[in-house]
Formats: C-alpha cells, structure tokens, sequence
C-alpha cells in the first residue's frame, strides 16, 4: 500500500455511508492543499477567508461545482495546523447527504488538485504520522464495523488503548531488563551485577503473565460475524423450549430486534418429553446481540434407561437410540462452545442424579434456571428445601411470564462484564502469532536464566520478544502488515 501512492498528496473522499436520502452527508480533505482545494469553490459566509483561520473553526457559506447549476450550502470545518485526525491540513465540508450533491463536490476538489483516497487511506496517515498505534488504527474498523453497544464498547476500549497500553508497558519493562543484561555483558570482566539472576527471573514472570493476559483477551474474542451464544442446557422436558419462546417473546414486546437466523434439520422420534432439533434466533438483550440457542434434553448415559421409561420410551428400539444420540451429541457439541449457558431444572420434580453432580461443579459461565414454578406443589417439606437449596437460582415460568425480565438482566449483566476485560474485534489474526512468539522467548529467557546458561543468550531471547511486541504496536511494520490492516477498510476512513 504504501507504495502505491504518495502519503502527502492531498486527498479527498466521501466520508459518510453511500446510502440515498441520509441527512447528512460528508466530504474529507486531508494534505498541504487541502484548504487551497477547498477555498478555490467554497465562498464563506462573512468577511473572513479560510486563509485567516489559524486554529480549529467551522465555517458557513457555499460551495460552488462546476457540474452544478447552483451552489451548495454547507459548513466547512478546517483543521488549519495539523491537529487534524491524520496530523495534517485537513478539512471536512459538511452538507445535504444527496449522493449526486456529494460526488458533485468530490469531482470539483479532484479538480482542483486532490486525488481520490485510497480504503483505509485517512486512518493510515494518522498511524504513520504517529497520531494512532496499529490496535488503534485497527480499533477504527472495530468501531466502524460494531452491530451493538457491546462492540463498539470493546471497539472504544481498544481504541483508547487498552490493547497497546500493557504492551506498551510489557516493552518498557523489557528495554529495562536489556539494558541491565547488556552493561553487565559490557563489564563482564569487571565483576559488576547490575541485576540479580532472581530479580531478573522474578521480573521476567511477572512480564509474562501481562502478556499471557495479552493472550487470553486476544484468543478468547470472536471473529465479526460471530455472535456470542446462549446456550439452554437441561434434561428432556426441563421448559427449555417454552424458556426460549418466552425470552424471544419478551423482546418482541419490547420493540428489541429479535429473528430466527438458524434451524437444524429435526432429529424425527416419538420419544416423549425430548426435543430432537435445535432451534436458534437472534436476540438483543440489554443492547447485546447475541444468538439464544434451544437445544435437545440432554440425559446421562448412565440414567439414559430409566428416564426413558419414565417419559414412556422404549430403550431398546434402535430408531429411538440414534435419535437421542444424534440429540446428544448436538447439544454437547452447543454446549462446549456457548459462552454463556441457562442451566435448566425443572422445579416441579427431584433432581436427577447427573443434575446434582453438574450443580456440584464450579462454572463461571452458568446461569442456574428453575422452570415451571406456576406448577410448585410440595408433598413434603423435603421438595420444598430441594428448590431453595439450588443455589444463586432464578425461579421462572414461562406461562406466566415470571422471572423473565429479571433472567434478561442476569444476561445482560454477565455479558457487561464479560465485554469488559476484551479487546476489539479484529486484532486477533493478526497479533496472536506475535504474542505466542512473545510468550516462547519469555519462557525461553526464563529457562536460560534459572540454569545460568548465559546473559547473552537471554538478552538475544529478550530482543526477539521486543521485535513481535513492536509488530503488534506498529513499531516495527511491513508493508504487508499494513495492507492486512487497512486493506479492510472502506474509502473515506
């Protein structure tokens, strides 16, 4: 990319979506002549010039195309000292979002001097003239591209820093320890420590395990298209069904966008009581989309008998076995990639064995959902204790609507928290094999330094870990790099 063109031309692009009848339409300028393109065709309002502006300053007037019988009016906001998002010139006229209007504008500045911005050209002149990092720059995309509150949240976060700034300080700490290895490399025949072999160690660690955090943020994100999914998991007959029908109905009412997106082929059995499919829609929960996945009752192998005769099945026909496998196999399959799980219980029933082992396992990521209580009758004091035992449970029903709106809130404020310690979307391709190349020199260095094999070889070890750091950051950057990053963006940005 960077060779395609010359990074101090002047160029122009329109900046707004190209979509008829928006209200508002812009077109940005950024280079040396930016404002001689623009004050050729822009008469302003009053008795100043864009010539006498020498700080920040919006001004009125109109805009005057050759192609165009009239001129346009519109504001023309000038950056006139470089303090502009690119650290140039530049400018943005601000008018009508009438397409034929803003390529009309766009033909005469090209006219007058500018030429037309390549994808992603405005935000690589704001990291190369240092005005952005490479995750900034790449947050841009983040937040261009975000389909809720909770993207652009990660996207603004990033864009603030909060991927560069740990790295940033990991590359610190790192020049430190270097320099240490390297004056005592430099005075070795003096005899003069200038850092400890376990102050160094010790360091080193704890370098690591920001960088392992780094690591986690990065792997653990999801690509753009991807939504988080919300798994119901529970055994057959436990309201999953009816849970997920009352979730998608709550957020119709509530003028939320909520649409089937997916359908699994139906697993055909007559078997009572267990869904064969899994159906899955798009919901938006709090200002988070996400995908709320119903899956198929899931029972213990080991209780797979009993609990077919009690729902009325037949354990040895051979149909019914492949049904419920195929079944089993696709919500365990759900469940292992659901970021969130709604762990369904039946509450007018015993727990089931398998269901007493599951509850008795840590999970970060479970809601616990106790179904059907409309139905609550207690024979004895012992049903009674068994309910409210269940632990930081949610009581529910879905006939009644009971306990929905409080589960939306449970959601939505397992995702705020979630979203919180993530990065934006984007980076992790490209970063990931730089932070595993990160973590084996640190781990490397570590190894050499604990069995005294040599300053110099950790130092070497040291000095790789800050080259992949600099790629990441965009110290150290290709041209290849840089067309990865800003090859997907649009023109204008």
């Amino acid at each position: 990319m960077l060779n395609a063109f010359d990074i101090e031309d002047t160029i122009a692009a329109v900046a707004t979506a190209r979509e008829s009848g928006a209200p508002r339409g812009i077109v940005r300028v950024s280079g040396p002549n930016a404002l001689r393109s623009i004050s050729e065709a822009f008469q302003v309002s009053g008795n100043i010039s864009i010539d006498d502006v020498s700080s920040p300053t919006v001004l009125p007037g109109r805009f005057k195309c050759d192609a165009m019988e009239n001129s346009i009016g519109c504001e023309v906001a000038v950056w006139p000292n470089r303090q502009s998002y690119t650290n140039q010139v530049a400018a943005e006229i601000h008018t009508i979002g009438s397409l034929p209007i803003l390529d009309a504008i766009l033909k005469q500045l090209r006219k007058n001097g500018c030429r037309l911005a390549e994808p992603g050209e405005f935000t690589m002149r704001a990291f190369l003239s240092g005005r952005l990092d490479l995750t900034e720059a790449e947050a841009v995309l983040g937040v261009i591209d975000a389909n809720d509150k909770s993207q652009l949240k990660v996207a603004l976060e990033q864009l603030s820093g909060g991927l560069a700034k740990p790295l940033d300080q990991v590359r610190a700490q790192l020049i430190e320890s270097l320099a240490h290895l390297e004056a005592g490399l430099d005075f070795v025949e003096e005899d003069i420590e200038f850092i400890s072999n376990k102050d160094l160690m010790d360091r080193l660690a704890s370098i690591k395990a920001v960088v392992e955090s780094v690591e986690r943020q990065i792997s653990s994100r999801h690509d753009t298209t991807s939504l988080p999914e919300v798994v119901l998991f529970g055994s057959p007959n436990a309201g999953k069904s009816s849970l997920f029908n009352a979730l998608i109905s709550l957020g119709q009412s509530r003028a939320t966008e909520t649409r089937v997106t997916e359908t699994s082929s139906a697993i055909v059995s007559d078997i009572s009581g267990t869904t064969r499919d899994y159906v899955s829609a798009e919901v938006t929960i709090n200002g988070l989309r996400c995908q709320l996945v119903d899956t198929a009752g899931v029972e213990d192998q080991k209780f797979v008998s009993a609990d077919m005769k009690d729902s009325g099945g037949d354990p040895g026909n051979q149909s019914e076995s492949i049904a419920l496998g195929v079944g089993q196999a696709s919500s365990q399959r759900l469940h292992g990639r659901a970021m969130l799980e709604l762990f369904c219980i039946d509450s007018t029933r015993k727990l089931f064995v398998w269901e007493k082992e599951y509850l008795s396992q840590e999970q970060g990521n479970r809601i616990i959902c106790l179904t059907k209580c409309d139905q609550l009758q207690f024979e004895d004091e012992g049903d009674a204790s068994q309910v409210s035992s269940i632990k930081d449970a949610l009581l529910t029903s879905s006939a009644k609507g009971s306990g929905i709106e409080e589960l939306r809130a449970v959601i939505g404020n397992f995702f705020s928290r979630e979203e919180s310690s993530e990065s934006a979307i984007g980076t992790s391709e490209r970063c990931s094999a730089s932070v595993v190349a990160i973590l084996d020199s640190l781990s490397t260095a570590i190894d050499l330094a604990k069995y005294q094999r040599g300053d110099e070889f950790v130092a070497a070890e040291l000095r790789i870990a800050l080259h992949e750091i600099g790629r990441v950051t965009g110290v150290v950057y290709t041209d290849d790099i840089l067309d990865v990053v800003f090859g997907q963006f649009c023109i204008g940005k």
